[in-house]
C-alpha cells in the first residue's frame, strides 16, 4: 500500500486472495501478471488509485471474472488494459 516505487507485480499460480488496500496509492503501478487462475477474492480498494495506464494479463478462461474483481469489489479504473494469455505483456525488456 501507498508504494510510490512499485510499478510491476507478478502474483503466482497459487495466489487465492489479494487483500484489502494491497496495492492502494501505489501511483506508479504499470503492469500486473496475475498468473494463477485460482484467484477468488480481491478486497475492497485493493487497486485503489493505482492510475488509469496499469496493464493487466490474466489466464485467457479467467479475464472476464478477474476484471470484474478487480474494477468492481479492488477499485480498479475502468480504464486498464486488460490482455489473456497468449498475449505477451513487454515490461523493461522482459516479456511476460
Amino acid at each position: 500500500k501507498n508504494n510510490k516505487k512499485l510499478e510491476f507485480v507478478l502474483l503466482s499460480k497459487q495466489i487465492r486472495s489479494i487483500g484489502k488496500n494491497a496495492f492502494a496509492g501505489c501511483s506508479q503501478l504499470k503492469a500486473v501478471v496475475m498468473k494463477t487462475s485460482r484467484l477468488n477474492t480481491v478486497g475492497r480498494n485493493a487497486f485503489r488509485e493505482t492510475g488509469k495506464d496499469v496493464t493487466v494479463k490474466t489466464p485467457k478462461e479467467k479475464w472476464n471474472a478477474y476484471a470484474k474483481l478487480c474494477m468492481n469489489q479492488g477499485g480498479m479504473s475502468s480504464a486498464v488494459v486488460f490482455i489473456i494469455d497468449p498475449v505477451k505483456l513487454k515490461y523493461k525488456g522482459k516479456s511476460y
